[in-house]
C-alpha cells in the first residue's frame, strides 16, 4: 500500500500538464529504444553466418548454402539439442514452426473471422467460430 505522506500534490493544471509532457516523451525514447534493439536482433539474425564449423554443421543437416543465417544456425543448433533429448529445445522448435495446439486454434479463430458470414442473424461470431474447428 502507498503511504498518502509521500505522495506529491499536483498543484495546478500546468503542474500535470508538463509532468504528463515528460512523461510522454520518456515513454516515446523507451518504445524507440526497444524498436532499435528488436531491428538489431532482426538483422544480427539474418546475416550470414561466417564460422567454419557451424556452416559443416548446417551442410550436415541437408540445409542448402543460400540459407547459411545466423537464425537458421541456432535453429539448427536447438535440433541437435532436441534430438539429444532436451524437452524445451524441442519445445522451442515446436513453438517456433508454429504447430502448438493454441497456435493452431488461433490460426483457426483468425480464419473463421475473416470469414464473410453467409447466415446473418442466426448465429454470432463464436459460433461460428466454434462451428469452423473440425472434430477430430
Amino acid at each position: 500500500m502507498s503511504n498518502e505522506e509521500n505522495l506529491k500534490k499536483i498543484q495546478s493544471t500546468e503542474e500535470a500538464r508538463e509532468k504528463g509532457r515528460k512523461g510522454g516523451i520518456a515513454s516515446g525514447m523507451a518504445r524507440r529504444k526497444k524498436r532499435d534493439a528488436k531491428s538489431a536482433a532482426k538483422l544480427i539474425l539474418d546475416l550470414p553466418t561466417n564460422t567454419k564449423a557451424i556452416q559443416k554443421n548446417l551442410e550436415t543437416l541437408g540445409i542448402s548454402e543460400e540459407d547459411y543465417t545466423n537464425r537458421v544456425a541456432l535453429m539448427g543448433r536447438a535440433f541437435s539439442l532436441a534430438m539429444a533429448g532436451d524437452i524445451k529445445a524441442m519445445q522451442f522448435l515446436i513453438e517456433m514452426s508454429g504447430e502448438t495446439p493454441k497456435q493452431k486454434l488461433d490460426e483457426k479463430r483468425f480464419r473463421a473471422e475473416q470469414k464473410p458470414e453467409k447466415d446473418s442473424g442466426s448465429k454470432d461470431m463464436l459460433d461460428a467460430w466454434f462451428d469452423s474447428i473440425p472434430e477430430e
